[in-house]
């Protein structure tokens, strides 16, 4: 996916809130430092890739991208739509359409798509043995009810496929947000 953009001489930057192989930039996007920081690298696009559902207030994440973002910038945007709860430490179960995600940015939707991600089964070595350990986790619910909850709700995605949810959205960043990017000392 990076390579092409890499080959044209487009800079590729890997942010996370926690340090690991691949990372460049360690940060929280809500932390106004942090966002300041972003806006001083001239990001015009951003890639928020599977996110969403793992953070309380997505709407607050949506908000620190569009504050980075130039006017005209871009935001493509993917998470589930169709797909089971999983605690990545936590699964909200925000499951958007494109034109929801578009809205969550106050921008425009260029294109949005719903597209099938593959089913469990295509990711399951042995399915015996992912059906007993499903039984077993689902049993010992009691001790481990997020591991319970995750295999119970994966179970019925080994006949159907997941179904991700994508968007292209432009962003219009207001007059305000520009006039008080143009102000920002780091």
């Amino acid at each position: 996916m990076f390579a092409p953009l890499r080959a044209r001489n487009i800079q590729i930057i890997h942010a996370d809130m926690k340090d690991a192989p691949g990372v460049d930039i360690v940060g929280d996007v809500l932390d106004p430092a942090f966002q300041r920081h972003l806006t001083t690298l001239g990001v015009r696009s951003l890639l928020v890739s599977n996110l969403l559902e793992h953070v309380s207030d997505p709407q607050a994440v949506a908000q620190a991208c569009r504050l980075i973002l130039p006017h005209g910038g871009t935001v493509c945007v993917t998470g589930p739509y169709d797909y089971p709860y999983h605690a990545d430490p936590i699964d909200t179960m925000y499951r958007p359409t494109p034109q929801e995600f578009a809205e969550l940015f106050e921008g425009e939707l260029v294109r949005g798509d719903i597209i099938d991600g593959g089913a469990l089964r295509d990711d399951v070595s042995s399915l015996p043995r992912y059906l007993a350990q499903s039984v077993w986790r689902i049993a010992n619910w009691p001790r481990r009810p997020l591991a319970a909850r995750a295999r119970a709700s994966a179970l019925p995605y080994l006949l159907r496929p997941y179904r991700i949810s994508c968007a292209l959205i432009r962003v219009h960043a207001d007059p305000e947000r520009i006039a008080g990017r143009s102000q920002i000392t780091v």
